[in-house]
């Protein structure tokens, strides 16, 4: 940078109002671009927010298409304390019969001494490893290299299925070898009660498949015991019922057939049951459609639908100001804040309006509401004839029934309606709204929505990047990467003028001043020749 000279001449010229003056005029097709730029930042972020809110429905839409959405069933048990029912909504809407002749078990096996009673594990109160709990003392156990260090003992577990070989350090804390067991990867827990002191071990699955089986080896001298089936009491454990260590099936009979189950809550043909306990008779199971479900599904449906429709509106028809500009940095530091923020929603206002994208979204929702499902027959072929019906769409010169920038579409329910027509037609709702076709007149209201939404999704990628607000490949991301190079060389540009100008001023003072040293030389030697 050039050294600025200023007022050597006592010219009194104020050089850097007059270079700001200057630079003012040519800043201003700056000021123009950078304004363009940011509208389109804000565009752009409006664009966002409008493709997540679509995007949102669009999965919406797509789970509602779900039977348990559109066709929910409601199952009764005639002892519900015996056997539970739920229903998927593939479930037929016929009646059952369930009797419950063994329930599914797993094992568990506890501390118990000779006569089956609980009692504690331990000798001792000290409980910091496992020799002082159980009262052993060096001498008592295996100790092959002689080094004073009892040998770990091994000992393997299977539930039945898979089978780990854990090894336990008896210098450790009983808590160690429980997590030691639960961290072996098997279908089997282990856990210590302080208060009983005592043991246990237990299957995580029922069934006949759960089980188990250990096999140790024993620990003392003597080489008569081993670690949990006789100083902890667990006894036997081969894997076997004989011993108490293999569980059970649940054992039903259900429409007269009898089955088997590895657990007590089974599904069969679309009905979940819990068996809770055996039955002395059977108990009986009632499927029926449930309409009060499928009319508050289609009424929370709606609203979400209205939600968007909305907010697409709301965009639609938001106002433009025109004359409110992004503010410029120097504009921004000659106001308040809160001059700076009414200034700023104004400027912000209207950036989609009458877009074409989200126009195009709202006429063809309209035009899919009011089609007719083809390949349904019968009374009910439309939403409106099962009381969905849409509000009228006005336009500002006062007509009725076509597309503008008034709102319309907003859909109701007329819950008498729905209710008799479903209950003519139980499946009506999942006809309508979820038929799926190769012919696209063919599908359902749904269906039909979910094409139109996925291509405003992707128009909307294309246009705006979907939900990024990071520059990308989209039309406006490349606009505003444009935008930023320009300016980037513009104010490379405006930098080396502003340069320019103070060092032409800064030559000027350096001349004036030399001016007016020779005219005060001149002066002198004048007067010195008088």
């Amino acid at each position: 940078m050039a050294n600025r000279i200023f007022g050597l001449s006592g010219s009194g010229m104020d050089v850097d109002q007059m270079v700001k003056d200057l630079m003012k005029a040519r800043r201003t097709r700056y000021d123009a671009m950078y304004q363009k730029r940011v509208q389109l930042e804000w565009k752009k972020t409006d664009y966002t927010t409008m493709y997540t809110a679509i995007k949102d429905f669009d999965n919406i839409n797509s789970d509602f298409q779900l039977q348990s959405k559109l066709t929910p069933k409601k199952v009764v048990s005639s002892n519900d304390s015996q056997v539970a029912v739920t229903a998927l909504a593939d479930s037929a809407n016929i009646n059952h019969s369930i009797e419950v002749i063994q329930l599914a078990t797993g094992v568990t096996k506890s501390s118990t001494d000779g006569a089956g009673t609980a009692s504690a594990i331990g000798s001792t109160v000290n409980k910091n490893t496992l020799i002082t709990q159980l009262g052993l003392t060096a001498a008592d156990l295996k100790d092959t290299d002689g080094d004073g260090v009892p040998d770990p003992v091994s000992i393997t577990i299977s539930d039945g299925t898979n089978e780990k070989t854990i090894e336990v350090d008896l210098t450790k804390s009983i808590t160690e070898m429980v997590s030691q067991i639960n961290n072996a990867g098997l279908n089997i827990k282990a856990s210590y009660d302080t208060s009983l002191d005592m043991f246990f071990l237990s299957t995580t699955k029922t069934g006949a498949d759960a089980a188990i089986k250990v096999t140790e080896d024993t620990v003392d001298t003597a080489g008569t015991k081993t670690l949990l089936g006789d100083l902890l009491k667990l006894g036997t454990m081969d894997g076997t019922s004989a011993t108490g260590s293999a569980g059970q099936n649940a054992k039903v009979k259900l429409d007269g057939i009898n089955m088997e189950f590895s657990s007590n809550t089974f599904t069969v043909a679309g009905i979940t049951y819990t068996a809770k306990t055996e039955t002395t008779s059977p108990v009986s199971v009632t499927v029926t459609p449930d309409i009060d479900q499928t009319v508050a599904n289609v009424k929370e449906y709606v609203n979400k639908y209205n939600e968007l429709l909305a907010k697409l509106y709301g965009e639609i028809n938001e106002k433009k100001y025109s004359d409110f500009l992004p503010l410029t940095d120097a504009q921004k530091s000659e106001m308040s804040e809160s001059e700076i923020k009414q200034w700023e929603e104004k400027a912000k206002s209207g950036m989609l309006s009458r877009d074409s994208t989200l126009r195009g979204l709202v006429e063809k929702m309209r035009s899919v509401f009011s089609s007719t499902i083809g390949g349904v027959s019968g009374d009910y072929r439309t939403l409106s004839s099962i009381g969905i019906t849409a509000t009228s769409y006005v336009t500002s010169d006062g007509g009725v029934n076509s597309l503008s920038l008034k709102e319309g579409g907003l859909l109701s329910v007329d819950e008498t309606e729905l209710k008799k027509a479903l209950e003519k037609d139980p499946d009506i709702a999942q006809k309508l709204f979820a038929t799926k076709s190769d012919t696209t007149g063919n599908n359902g209201f749904s269906v039909k929505l979910n094409l139109v939404l996925d291509d405003t999704v992707k128009s909307l990628q294309e246009v705006s990047g979907g939900s990024t607000l990071s520059m990308d490949n989209s039309n406006l991301g490349k606009q505003i990467t444009r935008y930023n190079e320009q300016l980037d060389a513009m104010l490379k540009r405006l930098e080396q003028e502003e340069e320019r100008y103070y060092k032409q001023f800064s030559a000027m003072e350096v001349a004036i001043s030399k001016l007016n040293q020779q005219s005060s030389w001149l002066s002198q030697y004048s007067s010195s020749g008088n």
